[in-house]
């Protein structure tokens, strides 16, 4: 290789920029102002056909108008490449530095959870830049101007390389953002999000880094920011005494931006600039019919290769016009003699129409792409790599390519949008505007967040942030739909270990999962392990039974108050409504009266009412404590003076276990509705029904009819397993209503924790003694100011089992509505949409895993209001897990709604490490074998010896051969199976040590 015989600031246009404003314009050796845009993509998924129409019907006829004029350029480059670690270190960065401040041992995981990521991700650029050069402005001001800047500029010193302090044309900023403003605007009508890279308040210069990096990618933070015009702080030592002063300066942008020489090779096929060797290719000719973009992507992205296309169009200017006409009149009189040049002029007569069409524009265009390799990899890939771009460069249409341009560093240079003011590279092609919007690199599908809890791919290895309790997002209910097979556990487990590990601040969130067997077990274990053992009980997974020992009283309700507040009395009668299914119509007024007339009478603030009073044998922790703190208990003791004055003795705990009995329960109503005026209104026939009913709920719900007995301590985080609660086979009505019951007890005991806001405080009802009064209102100041800011996920699994109960579903909508003002996101997973009634009209996030047939997927897109890309990207993509390699993952379709009631379409794809699938798999086989080695060595070191022995993520195929064997022995196939995966450790561990 040789070195190329020209300075390299001669391959960039950059001149200057101005510190001191925050205007996103850099200036050109011509005094042209260039901006940069950079390319999010796409709203949402949408079809090529329908983008391609947007791009020619609303793009290019807005484009059209102000290219018609000359002096406005564009160029747009869409670079991929394997360069993922920054993006991908920058979102894990962040949640091991939130894992960490919860004292969670969370690196091997984040290791392992880097490593699958990188093998999918791509780091995916688009630019544009926007060019004005000073034939844009007007004329006469532009030549005043330039002439003052010449004045100006003669009175400098000699400066041969240095920064020009006068290049701006200040006239030419009202066209140039103007001409931006307006290519903004005809993006955002095409559904491309997009924006202007601007100056950060640091002064740092994210658009001159970007075209920096397109060279100098690994030498150039994103951060940084090339000197600025005037005198340098530390020149350098001049070796000759001569008149130039540049040294006293910063050099030209250009220098700056491209600090060393390339080299190019002999055959002027490969360029080696900075740690990167590149090789380039130049369309010379264009395909007959433009093909769109993604073609070209999909082609690429098989190579697996990194690689940069750019396309450039350039207004054509009054000699490039003129030279069109001549062409025509020379064309059409030669044509006579000549067939060909008479096709010559047909086709110069079609410019000339377009020239002067309304919503058409005539432009240079240039089409220029570049490969390389890093400084790691072999220099032997770079040949191969460039031959796949120019062989797929062809595929994509009928084109001619050259991989050997005559100025193979400037075409180079090109291929990093904003670098250069103009294309010269080659001479260019005619081509209207519509017909190029069709191959603009514009359609990618945008990430709906930046950041977030969990972090995902793309179908096309983009990163696709998810994140909870999003701003953007009006209310937070999610919805998961998710037949059998089709990954659902693994995805929601991993979204709230990933919630509850990586969300900002020290204390975990707050959590409560109602599931349906073991499935949130794995998680939950998993989650436990890797807290210090002193706050290992803050996790908490509980299997209750349907017993006086596992309670959970529904009239429960807010420490220190005697009547309970608007979204306590919602619950509870929709509860009872749910208990009790009498057809009358007077029966939610009924139980409206009986709610607020039994805690009335339950209460100790009226002449007329019978609270509860101290029993000996109730709770023998409670008399201890009490006689501790020196409270006189006896029989006319009232359970509400023992919360009082366990309140005054500081001890909320004990006043909230106390209050336990004080609450009313089910038994008192029968009390409520003997009442003559109950009576009088409601008739002797219906509360006698009610009686009967009441009866044989607390017959049939121990755990509903007595006082609260089940303890959560001091756990946030907290899955219920009602596997021995809920009928799963068959639901009628009764079966059905049941189940409701349980999913509403699960509700209750997390709303207990962490619902409500501040201003709950006015709507309680305490006692009139101030001193009382103030201190109910101070601990709830206290714990409202604690867990306000906290996250807060109630998720409901098998939610189908709830049937045709529509009591949750209001219960639900109505946590949703009042919980965005205390964090609270509601969860809810079942096996179909229909499942969830009225509720997906009202749903936020919407993650659909599978849909087993044509049906279920035109119910689907019906109910969610989706399109034919939708419904083509769900039949396409969206089929569950691959049974046989659970670490390949699961793609996702996922509706997100903003508050503009925009919705946003994405796929993503959920891939564990395999110690993340162990740890979550809820396979039962998986799980047994899991467990079992749990018993025998810490979940580390399980997962690390699960993990090296059935790398796939799954023991299942290993099982069955055991199953089929003899080895079994009358042992259990875990016990057998897990002998042979310890067995194979020592073996491991022994050849380890001997090595």
């Amino acid at each position: 290789m040789s070195m190329f015989n020209r300075n390299a600031d001669q391959f960039c246009d950059l001149s200057g920029f101005d510190p001191d404003t925050p205007r996103p314009v850099i200036f050109a050796h011509d005094g042209s102002d260039i901006t940069l845009i950079e390319i999010k993509g796409i709203r949402s998924i949408t079809s090529e056909v329908e983008f391609a129409d947007r791009m020619v019907d609303i793009f290019s006829a807005e484009l059209a108008q102000v290219m018609k004029t000359p002096g406005h350029n564009m160029s747009i480059s869409y670079e991929c490449s394997y360069n993922a670690e920054k993006v991908v270190d920058e979102h894990l960065d962040r949640a091991r530095h939130n894992a960490e401040l919860k004292q969670l041992r969370i690196d091997t995981i984040l290791r392992e959870t880097r490593d699958v990521i990188l093998k999918r991700a791509v780091n995916e650029r688009v630019i544009m830049a926007l060019t004005s050069r000073p034939v844009a402005g007007p004329q006469r001001e532009m030549m005043m101007q330039k002439k003052a800047n010449d004045e100006a500029r003669s009175e400098l010193p000699a400066m041969r390389s240095a920064m020009d302090p006068f290049i701006e044309l200040k006239g030419l900023e009202g066209p140039h953002m103007a001409y931006v403003q307006s290519v903004l605007s005809a993006l955002r009508r095409c559904g491309v999000m997009a924006e202007i890279m601007r100056p950060k308040e640091d002064g740092s210069r994210p658009d001159i880094a970007a075209i920096r990096q397109g060279i100098f990618y690994h030498e150039t933070p994103d951060d940084w920011l090339p000197h600025e015009p005037g005198a340098v702080k530390y020149p350098p030592i001049k070796k000759t005494f001569d008149s130039d002063v540049s040294d006293f300066f910063a050099q030209p942008l250009a220098k700056q931006i491209l600090s060393s020489a390339p080299v190019v090779s002999q055959d002027m096929r490969q360029i080696k600039w900075g740690p990167r060797t590149f090789s380039v290719c130049q369309v010379h000719r264009f395909p007959k019919n433009l093909r769109p973009f993604n073609i070209l992507v999909s082609r690429l992205r098989s190579e697996k290769m990194p690689y940069r296309v750019t396309l450039h169009l350039e207004s054509l200017n009054h000699a490039d016009r003129r030279s069109i006409g001549l062409r025509q009149v020379a064309a059409q009189l030669l044509g006579i003699f000549n067939s060909t040049t008479k096709l010559l002029g047909q086709n110069l007569q079609l410019v000339t129409q377009a020239l002067g069409s309304d919503t058409e524009a005539v432009v240079k265009a240039n089409l220029e792409a570049a490969t390389w390799i890093e400084p790691h990899e072999r220099q032997e890939l770079l040949p191969t790599r460039a031959s796949r771009l120019l062989v797929d460069i062809q595929s994509w249409g009928d084109c001619s390519v050259s991989d050997s341009p005559a100025n193979p560093v400037r075409v180079l240079a090109e291929t990093v949008a904003g670098m250069n003011a103009t294309s010269k590279g080659w001479r260019g092609v005619l081509a209207p505007v519509s017909d190029l919007s069709v191959i603009m690199p514009l359609h990618r599908t945008a990430p709906v967040f930046q950041a977030g809890d969990s972090l995902f791919t793309g179908l096309d290895g983009s990163l696709l942030p998810h994140r909870a309790f999003a701003p953007e997002q009006p209310a937070w209910l999610t919805l998961g739909s998710a037949g059998t097979g089709s990954g659902k556990s693994v995805l929601f487990n991993r979204m709230n270990f990933d919630l509850m590990a990586y969300r900002s601040g020290s204390e975990l969130p707050f959590m409560m999962i109602a599931d349906v067997g073991v499935s949130s077990s794995g998680c939950m274990n998993l989650l436990k392990e890797l807290l210090p053992p002193e706050r290992q009980n803050e996790v908490l997974y509980v299997r209750p039974k349907n017993t006086a020992e596992w309670a959970v009283n529904p009239f429960d309700i807010s420490l220190g108050s005697r009547s309970p507040l608007d979204r306590e009395r919602v619950y509870l009668k929709n509860f009872l409504l749910t208990a009790i299914p009498m057809k009358e119509d007077l029966l939610p007024e009924l139980m409206t009266r009986i709610i607020s007339r039994v805690y009335e009478v339950k209460s100790d603030l009226s002449i007329d009412s019978r609270p509860n009073r101290w029993q000996a044998n109730l709770d023998p922790v409670l008399n201890d404590a009490a006689t501790a703190a020196g409270i006189v208990l006896s029989d006319k003791t009232r359970y509400w003076t023992l919360v009082d004055e366990f309140m005054r003795r500081g001890m909320p705990e004990m006043a909230s276990r106390a209050q336990r009995y004080a609450a009313p329960r089910f038994k008192d109503i029968a009390t409520i509705i003997a009442e003559p005026q109950m009576k009088k209104d409601f008739g002797d026939a219906m509360l006698e029904k009610l009686q009967r009913y009441l009866e044989a709920l607390e017959a049939a719900y121990p755990m509903f009819a007595s006082h609260t007995t089940m303890e959560t301590g001091a756990a946030r985080v907290m899955a219920v397993d009602l596997q021995d609660l809920l009928t799963v086979g068959s639901l009628n009505d009764e079966l059905s209503r049941k189940n409701t019951l349980m999913f509403l007890m699960t509700r209750q005991l997390f709303m207990a924790k962490i619902a409500g806001d501040k201003d709950d405080i006015r709507a309680m009802t305490f006692p009139q003694d101030e001193a009382i009064r103030t201190l109910y209102e101070d601990y709830w100041t206290r714990q409202f100011q604690t867990i306000a800011e906290t996250p807060k996920r109630l998720m409901m699994d098998e939610y189908h089992l709830t049937g045709t109960i529509d009591t949750i579903n209001e219960v639900v909508w109505h946590d949703c509505r009042t919980g965005r003002k205390w964090n609270l996101e509601v969860c809810l997973v079942s096996q179909e949409l229909g499942d969830f009634r009225g509720l997906t009209s009202q749903a936020t996030t919407i993650m659909i895993l599978n849909s087993d047939s044509q049906e279920a997927r035109r119910k689907i897109i019906e109910e969610l209001g989706g399109t034919e890309a939708i419904d083509k990207a769900l039949t396409t993509y969206v089929n569950g897990p691959d049974p046989s390699d659970p670490s390949k993952g699961a793609n996702v379709l996922v509706m997100y709604k903003l508050r503009n009631d925009e919705k946003r379409w994405v796929i993503f794809k959920n891939a564990l490490g395999v110690r993340m699938l162990w740890a979550l798999s809820t396979k039962a086989e998986d799980r047994a074998v899991r467990d079992e080695i749990y018993r025998r060595v810490p979940l580390d070191r399980a997962l690390d010896i699960l993990a090296r022995r059935f790398p796939e993520g799954t023991a299942i195929s290993r099982w069955n051969e055991i199953a089929r064997s003899k080895k079994r022995n009358n042992g259990s196939l875990a016990k057998v199976l897990a002998d042979e995966v310890m067995q194979y450790d020592a073996q491991y561990s022994y050849q380890q040590a001997a090595e």
